[in-house]
Order: C-alpha cells, then sequence, then structure tokens
C-alpha cells in the first residue's frame, strides 16, 4: 500500500470510527467555559450522570476611593448557587443554572476525573461532597470543589468511580472512621 491509497482511506476510517461512537453514546467534542448547554444532552446519555446541587460561591465587593483610586474590601458575602454536577466519561463538568432558560445551564468550570485525586463524602441530611484534584505545575494549591447535593450524592460517586474503572484508571476506597461521644464521656472541664 502506497501513501495515496493511505491518504484515500482516512475519510472511511473517521466515519467508521465516528459512526461506532455515536452508535455507544459516547460524548465527542469539546466544551467551552461560558457556554450555555443544554442538560438533556447528559440525561439522554446511559454513561452520564445529571446531579442537581448548591455551591458555595463567595462574592467580593470592593470600594473604590475616588482621589486615589485604590480598592478596598468592602464585604465579603457567601452566596448558594443552583449547579448542575454533569460527569461525564472523562470529565466532570459544573454548570450554573440559567433562571431564565429552562434546562439550559452555563459552564463554569470543568476537570478531568483522571485528575482527580480524593472524594470526602459526609453522610447527613444534605450530604456534603468535597472534590479534590491534584496540584498542577505553576499552582500553589489544588483545586476544591464543595458541593452539598440534596439527594443522589452515592449514584454520583459511584458515575465516577464507574467512568474510571472504565477508562482504565485505578482507585482506591479508604473509608474514615468516626466515633460518636456518648454525653457521659464527655468531661466538662475541657470545654
Amino acid at each position: 500500500m502506497n501513501l495515496s491509497e493511505l491518504i484515500k482511506q482516512i475519510p472511511n476510517f473517521v466515519h467508521d470510527v465516528v459512526t461506532k461512537q455515536r452508535e455507544d453514546n459516547e460524548m465527542v467534542g469539546q466544551f467551552h467555559l461560558g457556554q450555555q448547554y443544554e442538560i438533556s444532552t447528559w440525561i439522554n446519555n446511559k454513561r452520564c450522570g445529571v446531579y442537581p446541587c448548591e455551591l458555595e460561591r463567595e462574592n467580593i465587593y470592593y470600594e473604590e476611593d475616588k482621589e486615589t483610586g485604590a480598592r478596598t474590601l468592602k464585604k465579603v458575602r457567601t452566596v448558594r448557587v443552583n449547579i448542575y454536577l454533569v460527569v461525564t466519561e472523562t470529565i466532570l463538568l459544573v454548570l450554573e443554572t440559567d433562571q431564565t432558560l429552562k434546562n439550559v445551564a452555563k459552564l463554569t468550570s470543568w476537570a478531568t476525573l483522571s485528575a482527580l485525586e480524593k472524594i470526602r463524602h459526609k453522610l447527613e441530611p444534605d450530604d456534603y461532597i468535597q472534590f479534590f484534584w491534584r496540584r498542577l505545575p505553576g499552582q500553589k494549591e489544588p483545586w476544591v470543589l464543595n458541593v452539598q447535593m440534596h439527594q443522589n450524592s452515592n449514584d454520583c460517586i459511584e458515575c465516577i468511580k464507574r467512568n474510571l474503572t472504565a477508562a482504565s484508571v485505578k482507585f482506591s476506597k479508604n473509608y474514615e472512621k468516626k466515633r460518636k461521644f456518648k454525653q457521659n464521656e464527655v468531661d466538662h472541664s475541657v470545654m
């Protein structure tokens, strides 16, 4: 086979690969921060999971001095934002809900599942989940995502584990056992 015959077979190869991916219902494409996406794109995909939850965000307000132009911190206010946490085959997407359009959300951040270092899951009435990613070169601190999920938190973690296993990424399960103290065990002199 010479080079010209090989080049002529490229369109057929690309067509076969794309057709197989569509049959397998895999996600194909790129994601862009700030772009709006329709949530049904992932709801209809059996390999993806869409989990509504809340994210705490700190809004920082500055006051500017009119004479010098210097900015000083005025106040920091914490607000809860409704988001969708979308787990695809290889990526975790954070989409902020749009109040004006139904089933549409704006992509605010994303990270690869393979770079996920640790998940902390607190089982409480409103499940609190912390995702820790590996620190990238040039970063001072690794990215930590704190979300509060009102339902399906176990399904979210299972979807992540299933997709990591499918991508041949090894992970370990470490559980931290915490003991609750009884009232009679608490020494009042410590308080």
